[in-house]
Parts: C-alpha cells; sequence; structure tokens
C-alpha cells in the first residue's frame, strides 16, 4: 500500500489524499489481495520445486532452472496484470466517489 502512495506521489498526487483513499475500507480490502498475490510466487516456486526433485531427482537441475524461471515470470506478470486491474476497476472509480462526496475535503495541504 506504501508502494502505491510512493507512486501515486511520485505522479503529483498529494501523499495525504492517497494514504485516506487506500485505507478506506473499500479500497484496503483490495490491498490485502494485493499482498496475497504478492506472496504467491513463493509458494509457486516451492511447489515447483518440490515437484522436480521428485520426479527428476538432482539430475533434472536444467529444467528446474528453467521451470522456476518461467514459473517467476508467470506469476509476476499475474501480480502486476491484478494490479492494474484492482486499480482500473476498483480503485480509481472510489476515488471518483470519495471526491464527489468531499472525502478529502478535510485534510490539510501536503506540507
Amino acid at each position: 500500500m506504501l508502494f502505491s502512495v510512493d507512486v501515486a506521489a511520485s505522479m503529483g498526487y498529494p501523499v495525504q489524499s492517497s494514504l485516506r483513499l487506500f485505507r478506506h475500507p473499500e479500497a484496503y480490502r483490495w490491498f490485502l489481495l494485493l499482498t496475497f498475490l504478492m506472496g504467491l510466487p513463493v509458494f509457486v516456486k516451492a511447489g515447483i520445486r518440490a515437484l522436480l526433485i521428485s520426479r527428476f531427482g538432482i539430475e533434472g537441475y536444467g529444467v528446474y532452472l528453467s521451470a522456476l524461471s518461467l514459473g517467476s515470470w508467470l506469476t509476476y506478470g499475474i501480480i502486476l496484470a491484478a494490479y492494474g486491474y484492482i486499480f482500473r476497476k476498483h480503485i480509481y472509480p472510489l476515488a471518483e466517489r470519495l471526491e464527489k462526496e468531499d472525502y478529502f475535503h478535510s485534510i490539510g495541504p501536503h506540507p
């Protein structure tokens, strides 16, 4: 979540507004999902490692490295796609709705 706040700040959005938006209960649950997805590659690699070692033994080390590399690329691609989807379909519409409800009005200027 804080990474997203930093990205938003680098794009010119006020830090306090971004923090308030991302801590909103509707947005926060999506950040929990993204956190789960970011931990997913560890479990994918462990599963691939266990499967390949049980099937090929240590002799299949080249296959093992290739499969781990492919698994990493796929899971990180899924994470990136999920991040974009969640922001486009959930976070941006929430921000627009909250802006109309004057949700950010009580936030002072950024120091």
